[in-house]
């Protein structure tokens, strides 16, 4: 009634895995796998994880096996993010496609497709949005940027391609106009 000696302790008996030996581990593989995501799913989503037997309280992805990367994300909010997931130069990386009410199954995949494009020929899309955005950030909080350069730059080059007044003010009829908003007005206060 004492303790029992080391001799009397089985080991657990080591076997070799057979293919159809469920460890924990497969089954988190499991629900790793992708899926052909349809439209269908996407309406369904919550149903179709809750069958899965996963947990709606914490963010879940479900990948996609139609277009590899392309991965759809739900929230403990229930919103639905697209992502595509890429290796670039040995290091992971991900970047949003968009939302799920705003681009369906196959807007997604093919902005998934540009991206893997990009990465193709050896450009990362995340440092690329990320040179775009500082750009243009840059652009449009400097001291330089005033009204004044928004009308003399962007909005005149706008307006000479789709205005057919601005046209007219620039051909050399200005006072034409003039007088013509000008009477316009004087009629309209006499009335």
């Amino acid at each position: 009634m004492g303790s029992p000696v080391l001799s009397e302790i089985s080991a657990p008996s080591v076997t070799p895995c057979a293919p159809d030996d469920r460890r924990p581990r497969d089954h988190a593989r499991r629900q790793r796998t992708r899926v052909r995501i349809t439209d269908a799913l996407v309406a369904r989503m919550d149903a179709f994880l809750v069958g899965r037997g996963q947990s709606l309280e914490k963010p879940v992805e479900i990948r996609d096996s139609h277009m590899i990367g392309l991965l759809l994300r739900r929230e403990c909010t229930r919103r639905k993010t697209w992502h595509y997931g890429y290796s670039f130069q040995g290091r992971r990386g991900r970047a949003k496609v968009g939302n799920s009410p705003a681009l369906d199954v196959n807007a997604a995949r093919k902005a998934a497709k540009v991206l893997a494009a990009q990465v193709a020929l050896g450009i990362d899309p995340v440092a690329e949005r990320r040179k775009q955005r500082k750009e243009y950030a840059g652009e449009h909080t400097s001291p330089v940027y005033r009204l004044g350069t928004f009308v003399e730059g962007r909005y005149a080059r706008w307006a000479r391609a789709h205005l057919k007044s601005h046209r007219d003010a620039y051909s050399g009829d200005l006072d034409r106009l003039f007088r013509l908003k000008v009477t316009r007005h004087s009629a309209g206060s006499a009335l």
